[in-house]
C-alpha cells in the first residue's frame, strides 16, 4: 500500500528521511513514535534542526512561509522532477517531505 509524501509526518517521515540519506537505524518498530540511532540517540530531522538543518543546507533546499511553510528543491533528476515543492506546518516537516520526494516520488510504500 502506498502513502503520498505530502502526507507524512512524525516518525513515518522521520523513517523516510534516514532511508533517503542512507541513515543507519536501530530501531523502527511498528506504530514508533521515535526512531532509535545505533549510537542511542533520537533521530528526529523533521523536528530537530541539529539533525533537519543540515539536510537543508547539503541539499540546498529552499523554504518560505506562505499560508503553511513550503520547500522548494531542484533535483537536476528528470526521472523524479526537475524540481519538487511540499508544505508543512513546520519548515522542517516542508523540507524533509521535500527530500525524500526529490529520492523516492511523490508516494512511498506504508
Amino acid at each position: 500500500m502506498k502513502i503520498k509524501v505530502a502526507e507524512l509526518e512524525g516518525a513515518k517521515l522521520d523513517y523516510w528521511v534516514a532511508k533517503a540519506g542512507s541513515v543507519q537505524l536501530s530501531q523502527f518498530p511498528e506504530r514508533a513514535k521515535q526512531l532509535i540511532l545505533p549510537s542511542g540517540g533520537k533521530y528526529s530531522p523533521s523536528s530537530k534542526w541539529s539533525q533537519g538543518g543540515p539536510i537543508i543546507e547539503r541539499e540546498k533546499i529552499m523554504l518560505g512561509p506562505v499560508e503553511t511553510w513550503c520547500a522548494h528543491l531542484y533535483t537536476g533528476d528528470p526521472s523524479i522532477n526537475y524540481s519538487v515543492s511540499h508544505e508543512g506546518k513546520t519548515p522542517l516537516i516542508a523540507a524533509m517531505r521535500c527530500f525524500v520526494s526529490s529520492k523516492f516520488g511523490e508516494e512511498v510504500e506504508e
